[in-house]
């Protein structure tokens, strides 16, 4: 026989990652799950991700390392995968972090084919609640445009309900009446979408025991409030509004036509009543025959009511063929649609009700606002007084490097560092500035008097001026700005905590009824399933990866597992 053997060269391994988003903000605890697919004509050799921290000053440690996610084989042309990230899990700090998937094959020397890099802002706990709490301004922000632009259509609302009949009857009149039902479905399609973004913030929130559960448990319900808002009552006042735009006219309601002539066999017993001729005048059309077959039956024929006779629509005259019908009960008419009028003044009711509800709701956002505000001044405060301390901390490790040396003299590498800090002690005077102007802004809304006293306190000794000044004489007097900056670290710490307000720390309101378990245990739980759920995918990923891993590696993988599994159950023993 003849042999006969084709080469082909070994191409490059793909893969596609999924449930990836290319940018997010994510709290240290987090955990994102992800699927990978690669492949290649001659087998996936391991598939992992790696990743290398966005360099900031404030950073204590630059992240930098990698995971191997799942490991392949020679006859695994197609490898899929699962995928984990935790800044936790990974013993990554607070910073922002550019993660990338990668895919190896058997060809030997064939660098890596990476994914695109994904951008990851890592926070802790007080950096996270910060950022929600802004999230949270702006989305009331857009909540209250939504607010805004339902007052609009109410007032011209209003001003349709007041046209008189004639009035609603011109085509001008309906086509604006069905602009206002599509412009009531535009807004609540809108408020649709802000109650979505809405629940994220609150799922984002759960994650962070920054957050008190009674401003949580508020915010829940808010929204649920405002989901049957945007889903049921203003689509009810838009179908209202459509309707109105298709009522039939004043016009079209007249009665005309002369008795119609009807010829055929009538066999039922009882006779029907007559139709009501127009007293309107109207051009006659061509009289027309009706051809009938009326058939007897058992019903007995119901009695004259004394309404008045039914009143037929003007219609052109149509010869048909022969129609049989049947006697005895006679059908009643369906009522006649109502007029546009009465439509508009539902719809109206309708709209200042929602408006009204929407309004209380507001109020009620406004407080709880405030409340988170105040907090996040606090957490404010806290993040300047652990910036102070250590900054402290890296200038008394430069000192052996710098002390009793002229600028001239120091070091490249101490020098570089003592920059650094130079720029961070000038940004961090630049944030408390700011943090005062945002408390000032607090208290003339709040009047809150304990934010009164504390921004006396910091005008009164010059914060910002103090830390500029440390700045500025850092390389010139290290030890006087290690002193320094311990004493406003305590100062700044100090002030945070004349700040908190006991009766507005969102504490848990406790259930609804005896029988109700409280939020706070609701919250546990749920965070614990959470917490349960992350360890399953930690556990599978570790899984898959395990002929990729050495022995030892392997080892510490179900370490660190059993260690976050002991955890979860201290927190159910709780």
């Amino acid at each position: 026989f003849t042999l006969s053997i084709t080469g082909r060269d070994d191409e490059a391994p793909t893969l596609v990652c999924e449930d990836m988003p290319r940018q997010k903000v994510v709290l240290d605890t987090e955990q994102l799950a992800f699927k990978v697919k690669a492949q290649d004509d001659f087998g996936v050799k391991r598939i992992g991700m790696e990743w290398q921290a966005v360099e900031t000053p404030e950073a204590k440690s630059i992240a930098q390392g990698e995971r191997i996610l799942a490991a392949g084989g020679h006859d695994k042309e197609t490898l899929e995968s699962a995928g984990t990230f935790s800044a936790h899990g990974l013993g990554i700090e607070p910073q922002p972090i550019r993660l990338r998937v990668f895919v190896e094959d058997y060809l030997p020397d064939r660098p890596r084919v990476y994914s695109p890099t994904y951008t990851f802002y890592v926070l802790n706990a007080e950096q996270h609640a910060i950022w929600v709490t802004e999230q949270l301004n702006k989305w009331h922000r857009q909540a209250l445009e939504v607010r805004d632009r339902e007052k609009q259509l109410h007032e011209t609302n209003k001003q349709l309900r007041s046209l008189s009949s004639q009035e609603l009857d011109q085509p001008e009149t309906r086509k604006r009446i069905e602009s206002q039902s599509n412009a009531e479905q535009s807004n609540s399609r809108r408020l649709s979408g802000l109650v979505m973004s809405g629940e994220e913030l609150v799922r984002q929130a759960m994650r962070n025991p920054e957050f008190g559960v009674g401003h949580l448990e508020k915010w829940a319900e808010m929204l649920q409030i405002l989901k049957d808002i945007a889903g049921n009552r203003m689509p009810s006042v838009a179908d209202l509004l459509k309707q109105a735009a298709q009522a039939p006219t004043m016009a079209s309601n007249a009665p005309s036509g002369r008795p119609t002539k009807m010829a055929g066999q009538v066999r039922a017993s009882g006779g029907g009543k007559p139709v009501e001729p127009t007293k309107k005048k109207a051009e006659p059309g061509p009289a027309v025959p009706l051809v009938v077959d009326r058939e007897s039956d058992q019903l007995t024929p119901e009695k004259d009511d004394g309404s008045p006779p039914q009143k037929k629509n003007p219609s052109t005259p149509r010869q048909g063929l022969v129609q049989t019908t049947l006697g005895g009960a006679k059908s009643k008419p369906g009522d006649p649609p109502p007029p546009a009028e009465e439509k508009i003044d539902e719809a109206v009711t309708k709209q200042a009700d929602l408006l009204a509800e929407f309004e209380k709701l507001s109020d009620e956002l406004n407080r709880v606002l405030a409340n988170l505000e105040g907090s996040t001044l606090v957490k404010r405060l806290k993040a300047a007084s652990r910036l102070q301390y250590r900054i402290g901390g890296q200038i008394s490790d430069q000192v052996d490097k710098t002390f009793g040396l002229t600028s001239g003299r120091v070091q490249v590498w101490p020098g570089n560092v003592l920059a650094a800090l130079q720029e961070q002690e000038a940004k961090g005077s630049q944030d408390v500035s700011i943090i005062m102007d945002d408390m000032h802004a607090y208290f003339e809304r709040r009047q809150t008097m304990n934010f009164k006293v504390v921004l006396d306190d910091m005008k009164k000794q010059d914060v910002v001026g103090a830390l500029r000044r440390i700045g500025e004489d850092l390389k010139k007097e290290n030890g006087l700005s290690i002193a320094l900056c311990d004493y406003w670290s305590d100062t700044l710490d100090r002030w945070a905590e004349d700040l908190v307000d006991p009766a507005n720390c969102g504490a848990c309101p406790g259930g609804k009824s005896k029988s109700s378990l409280p939020p706070s245990v609701v919250l546990e739980v749920l965070q614990i399933l959470e917490a349960e759920v992350a360890l399953r995918e930690d556990t599978r990923v570790s899984e898959q990866a395990r002929e990729a891993l050495t022995t030892e590696e392997y080892q510490g993988e179900g370490l660190k597992l059993s260690g976050t599994q002991k955890g979860i159950n201290d927190r159910v023993v709780k």
